[in-house]
């Protein structure tokens, strides 16, 4: 039953993946898949250049994968004024809210200026599909300490419009004490899902990183010191079913009214929705040459397996 053997550590050794499937339906001729994980997995395909090419099997068709990124990546390397330009993996970002010199990128981040109190300043890409499921990670620091009333920012997803969301929002008090939130927001008006509070104590400037993740009417958050092990528990989480699908993800940034900060400005770095995922392939490598549906598993044509 088997084609090869070697050590587990040997390059051409491969462990399958737990279960992925086609996020969107391919003709016999395209040459990217987008993939998500299947029913209630959550492993991704590497996208580390080293670990490329190897052999993908869907629907009974051999593809030669040639490389892998995740859906946007965004490090801010760039400088932009009154806007945020376009995402290292080409997504346009839109902006929203307040004026135009609110949304700036230098110095490695995208910034939101909160110039008045009680009104959101947003981010979004659009993906072009409606994507149900998602895997998203985003790190949040803000200028200054909160004064007078709290200050917020957080990632969106199944994002509507500016009005309609779910969100997962850090609040940062003027006790320094850091919140974490999943919400819904229907019509601009929030229902806060689950809420954690923060062992640690906030310094203005220094970021946490926040991973939101939906699969289906399940919704996770965790939030952590930027720079440290990821957490590995998921510290809220949510089911609702009010928002089933959307082509947008954004950032969200706010401040109370009350807020007496001038000009405060809430900061994002390392954007990443790591899933959905593209694959590069080159179609046919078997022979087989067919469309697939949307749903097709997708896994290692030729896994290592390792004995017990």
């Amino acid at each position: 039953p088997y084609n090869q053997l070697g050590t587990v550590d040997g390059d051409q050794s491969r462990i399958d993946i737990d279960g992925s499937e086609l996020l969107t339906a391919v003709g016999s001729a395209d040459t990217s898949l987008v993939v998500t994980p299947s029913a209630s997995y959550s492993m991704l395909w590497t996208t580390a250049t080293a670990d490329f090419p190897f052999d993908v099997r869907a629907g009974g068709e051999v593809m030669r994968a040639t490389s892998g990124t995740s859906w946007l990546v965004d490090a801010f390397a760039r400088s932009v004024s009154s806007g945020w330009g376009t995402a290292d993996t080409g997504q346009t970002w839109g902006t929203a809210g307040g004026v135009s010199t609110d949304f700036n990128v230098g110095s490695g981040v995208g910034q939101h200026t909160l110039s008045t109190t009680g009104a959101s300043r947003r981010s979004f890409a659009t993906a072009g599909d409606a994507y149900l499921d998602f895997d998203y990670y985003g790190s949040i620091t803000t200028s200054a300490t909160a004064t007078g009333a709290s200050m917020y920012g957080g990632l969106a997803a199944r994002y509507v419009d500016s009005s309609n969301m779910y969100t997962a929002q850090l609040g940062f008090s003027t006790a320094n004490v850091i919140t974490l939130t999943i919400g819904r927001r229907v019509n601009d008006v929030l229902t806060t899902l689950a809420t954690y509070t923060l062992p640690d104590a906030y310094v203005s400037g220094t970021y946490y990183r926040v991973r939101f993740q939906g699969r289906g009417a399940n919704l996770k958050a965790k939030a952590w010191a930027a720079g440290v092990v990821e957490t590995p528990e998921w510290q809220v989480t949510a089911t609702d079913s009010t928002f089933s699908t959307s082509p947008f993800f954004g950032l969200r940034s706010i401040s109370d009214v009350g807020n007496t900060n001038v000009n405060p400005i809430v900061s994002y770095d390392d954007v990443a929705i790591v899933s959905p995922q593209t694959l590069t392939v080159t179609r046919s490598v078997n022979g087989v040459i067919k469309a697939h549906t949307a749903g097709t598993a997708v896994s290692l044509a030729y896994p290592t397996y390792v004995a017990l």
